[in-house]
């Protein structure tokens, strides 16, 4: 059984706020307790509202309004194949991506190394005896050959990058897609203005 606290004249109720603070309200803006809730809030009521002599009564089962629905769910729907496709073939392009952003980090790696083995180049030419002709033109084959290797590495990266930096490749998950589409199976609809029964 539910309870309302009002006062002996029956028009002015007692509701909780939203910070639990009672507060008087109409008959339309009253509110429904359990027996102890109602037995407390009346016990503590501040000394204010307790001149006006408030107690928890009753409500008869009969009087109460049926609760009408505030919205609607729709439990039967099918998600079409022309949408499920969709995860497929975004979540490919979510693959490629994953793949550029590993690839990426091979490449850093690689240029590190290139970079590392010129400067060891550098100070071979640096440190040692001064060659001969066949031996400077060996040692300028090696320079060109880690410059060659350094500039594909490089033009690698600034594609890759161009297109990662640009694109969130998170969107395009197959997890991601996938609870769209179950989104898709648990809507609701509120009512707006229908009064339905």
């Amino acid at each position: 059984m539910q309870y309302v606290i009002t006062n002996s004249s029956k028009k002015v109720f007692v509701r909780l706020s939203a910070d639990g603070t009672p507060e008087t309200r109409s008959k339309n803006n009253k509110q429904l307790f359990e027996y102890s809730k109602a037995q407390n809030i009346v016990k503590h009521l501040p000394k204010t509202l307790k001149r006006f002599h408030f107690r928890a009564e009753a409500v008869p089962e009969v009087l109460l309004e049926p609760q009408k629905p505030t919205a609607i769910q729709n439990d039967h729907y099918i998600v079409n194949k022309d949408i499920t496709r969709w995860k497929e073939k975004f979540g490919s392009c979510g693959d490629v991506f994953g793949e550029a952003k590993q690839r990426e980090g091979q490449l850093l790696t690689e240029l590190d190394i290139v970079d590392k083995e010129f400067l060891d180049i550098l100070h071979i030419i640096e440190i040692e005896k001064p060659k001969d002709l066949y031996g400077g033109w060996k040692e300028y084959k090696r320079i060109q050959n880690n410059r060659e290797k350094r500039r594909m590495i490089k033009d690698e990266l600034l594609i890759i990058r161009n297109v990662i930096q640009n694109i969130n490749p998170s969107c395009l998950e197959r997890e991601r897609i996938q609870k769209a589409i179950d989104g898709l199976m648990n809507r609701k609809y509120a009512f707006r203005i229908l009064d339905c029964e």
